[in-house]
């Protein structure tokens, strides 16, 4: 476990020491920023290191360090903290080494990543940041905006959407990002999409108009998502299906284009103290052997169940379930499952 370590410590000395070899030859007070950023690269966690030197400056108009964003991160080292001033970058990037990327203008607007050939961004590294940017996908091959393949990324006040894919794709065991307090919108797949073991945490976000699911969540994916508005999807608001795991709480998930939440094919989240409603069809719906743990729910106002199990082995423990359009708790033929403390009807 101790080589990793040894051989950071290593790659950062040899950089430091490069720094101070080419100093001369970098733009003016470049070297000091860059040499601040290699100590800071052993610094972990979930959150983003405070910037312990001046940062990096990109600036589209010429007037910083680099006007590319591309240019920027390949010269910097791991660790270094880059501010970007307001423009338009159209750039696919990738970071493959821990970097923390921050917009500096009014709101996230003011700075703007685009592609049209490949993601806005590419995260491959064991830690990172980014925030206060917009990034929008805008070509017409096949590819996700905001693509997560390992380490802890941490996403804050960003605004993402992606004309192809999902807007933010996160796969891979042991990939645990943080995204919070971000606008996540007009994916032609889902909002979201956690798969192949991957993980993470997803807080206070405002995800809608995707033309698949809000939220989807396969093959291992094992998600946290709180507090988050999940509306106006063309698919679910939330789809947890073929293995795909996750705890959901406190979040507001209405007015989608299919169910509220929808479980099957071994699908098996636990859910609790949501507000469900307004939905097009169920509020939650458990099908296709869906699983699952649903906790204080309050599930209300769909227009065709407030909950249908209609195959599948699920907990239901306290939800509240009224003035749903089809009836409010709905348990098939098919259906197995344990529920306990649910109250059908209008509250008193």
């Amino acid at each position: 476990m101790s080589r990793p370590a040894v051989i950071r410590a290593a790659g950062g000395t040899r950089i430091v020491l490069l720094l101070f070899s080419v100093a001369a030859s970098l733009p003016g007070g470049l070297a000091v920023c860059l040499a601040g950023g290699a100590a800071a690269q052993s610094r972990e966690g979930a959150s983003p290191p405070v910037a312990t030197a001046a940062p990096i400056v990109v600036d589209a108009a010429g007037g910083g360090h680099f006007a590319s964003l591309r240019e920027a991160m390949a010269a910097a080292p791991p660790g270094a903290h880059i501010h970007i001033r307001p423009g338009t970058y159209r750039e696919s990037l990738t970071m493959d080494k821990p970097l923390h990327l921050a917009g500096v203008g009014e709101s996230p607007g003011d700075v703007v990543i685009e592609s049209r050939s490949g993601p806005c961004l590419r995260f491959d590294a064991e830690f990172g940041s980014l925030s206060r940017v917009t990034l929008r996908y805008r070509g017409f091959d096949l590819a996700d905006c905001l693509l997560i393949v390992r380490g802890r990324l941490w996403v804050e006040d960003a605004d993402l959407t992606s004309r192809t894919g999902s807007v933010i794709s996160v796969l891979g065991e042991g990939t645990a990002p943080t995204v919070r307090r971000c606008r996540i919108h007009g994916g032609r797949d889902a909002g979201i999409l956690v798969w192949r073991g991957a993980a993470g945490r997803y807080e206070d976000n405002d995800i809608f108009g995707n033309e698949l699911a809000g939220i989807a969540v396969t093959a291992g994916g094992d998600p946290v998502a709180v507090g988050n508005r999940i509306h106006d999807n063309g698919g679910p608001g939330i789809e947890v299906f073929q293995g795909g795991r996750g705890r959901f709480e406190r979040n507001e998930i209405f007015g989608n284009a299919q169910s509220g939440v929808s479980v099957k094919e071994g699908g098996d989240p636990a859910l609790s103290e949501n507000r469900i409603h307004g939905n097009r069809e169920a509020g939650i719906w458990i099908h296709n052997a869906g699983r699952g743990r649903f906790e204080r729910n309050h599930v209300f106002d769909n227009a065709m169940e407030g909950i249908d199990v209609s195959s599948g082995t699920p907990t239901l423990t306290g939800n509240r379930i009224y003035r749903n359009g089809k009836g409010d708790l709905v348990i098939r033929q098919e259906a197995a499952g344990r529920y306990e403390g649910n109250v059908e009807g209008v509250p008193e």
